[in-house]
């Protein structure tokens, strides 16, 4: 708690050591400073000033008589005795690595003034969001699939329960040895390194059937694990279907995202497919911020570029642009929430980094907001991944769920 002097009376009001009966300005001495102490709370004239920090951004608060001090990161403080015709000037700083402001209770601007009224105490709040999740935070979702010939609105061809569980947080220049590059026909050709400079999270699936008929043989319960934890070889796997390789079966997703703007920065899938069990790796190589930040926090009208090289193809170049909001509800322990539309496009580019129309091939959509560090909702269409649609939306965020199989 801190207590602020308050000028213009005799003396000052100080900073306690401890609660003293009758010390009405809490400046541990009980004199006659706390009887005009008292006749100006009476008055309306003293008021008090809290302010809270709701996520990652300490707020600097001044005022134009008194000091001031600075609010930490998660906390409230209280400023108390403030002259009702002081000015309080508020500045929420984000700064800090992957820290984003969002609004201030009283819907003032980042940085804004607040003047004070008679007889009537100040409490503002300033949220602000992290990029990434906590260590052993699960984002949960509804997944569904339409095989090609049967497009969505039609009832899906499968369902699951797709559960990313953030296992660590790894700092810079992660380096993964060794990795294969294959050939056209999946087979080992020779290996690279690939470090990835910038902090990330790291995300490793699990995956358990989804409501009936989930469309996998043999008939499945929901909730039974399609991918144990750790992952063994043969077994059920989560099936999807691709253009050139016909069904294929990932045993297991890992992910590496960056802290601070939320792009993926490396992919490890473990699969099995007609021409072999490939453990595939994809690694971003470059980010290109074209118009605004790149990722978060994301805001209509962002674009940039990732170039992305995997283990089976050569660098290929993508546009991410951020659209207009839209109200998304997932059901399940998501509230509806507004959410920007971020597409995603292969982009054949014609050197000028510009993009063209005729250039841009659809790569999918993701339904994003700077509250969650997991996209809201997934949709993905045929193209170079997969050979029919999925859809995925969230159903819970972070902690062990209140459900099967965690309850």
């Amino acid at each position: 708690m801190l207590v602020l002097a308050v000028p213009g009376i005799a003396g000052a009001w100080g900073t306690p050591t401890e609660c003293i009966p009758g010390d009405a300005n809490l400046d541990d001495v009980v004199d006659v400073l706390d009887v005009t102490a008292v006749q100006m709370m009476i008055l309306g004239w003293l008021v008090d000033v809290t302010v809270t920090s709701d996520g990652c951004c300490p707020i600097d608060v001044s005022f134009t008589m008194s000091p001031g001090a600075t609010v930490p990161a998660g906390e409230t403080k209280t400023f108390y005795n403030i002259w009702s015709f002081e000015t309080a000037t508020v500045a929420c700083d984000d700064s800090g690595e992957g820290c984003a402001f969002d609004s201030w209770s009283d819907g003032g601007a980042q940085t804004h003034e607040i003047v004070m009224a008679q007889s009537v105490d100040v409490d503002v709040t300033a949220t602000c969001y992290q990029a990434y999740p906590p260590n052993c935070c699960w984002s949960i979702y509804l997944a569904q699939w339409w095989e090609i010939d049967n497009p969505p609105p039609n009832p899906p061809n499968r369902q699951e329960y797709i559960a990313w569980h953030t296992v660590e947080l790894v700092p810079g220049n992660h380096t993964e040895t060794g990795i294969w590059i294959y050939d056209e026909n999946l087979q080992p050709d020779y290996q690279v390194d690939v470090t990835i400079p910038v902090p990330t999270y790291h995300q490793k699936l699990s995956a358990f059937a989804g409501p009936a008929p989930n469309g996998y043989v043999p008939a499945l319960n929901e909730w039974d694990v399609l991918i144990p934890d750790p992952p063994t070889k043969p077994n059920i796997g989560i099936k999807r279907t691709n253009f050139m390789l016909g069904t294929v079966t990932a045993h297991l997703y890992e992910y590496w995202i960056d802290q601070s703007n939320r792009i993926n920065m490396k992919s490890m899938y473990d699969l099995e497919t007609i021409l072999g069990s490939p453990l595939i790796y994809s690694w971003t190589v470059s980010v290109i911020p074209i118009v605004g930040n790149a990722g978060f926090p994301y805001a209509t009208g962002n674009m940039w570029a990732t170039i992305i090289v995997s283990g089976i193809t050569p660098p290929t170049l993508y546009l991410a642009v951020v659209g207009e909001e839209e109200l998304i509800d997932c059901g399940g322990y998501i509230p509806p929430l507004q959410c920007f539309k971020n597409e995603s496009f292969i982009w054949d580019d014609d050197g000028d980094m510009v993009p063209e129309e005729g250039e841009l091939t659809s790569s999918g959509v993701n339904y994003v907001s700077n509250k969650y560090p997991a996209p809201i909702k997934v949709d993905t269409g045929p193209g170079q991944l997969y050979y029919g649609w999925e859809s995925r939306c969230l159903i819970w965020y972070c902690f062990d769920p209140p459900f099967a199989p965690w309850n």
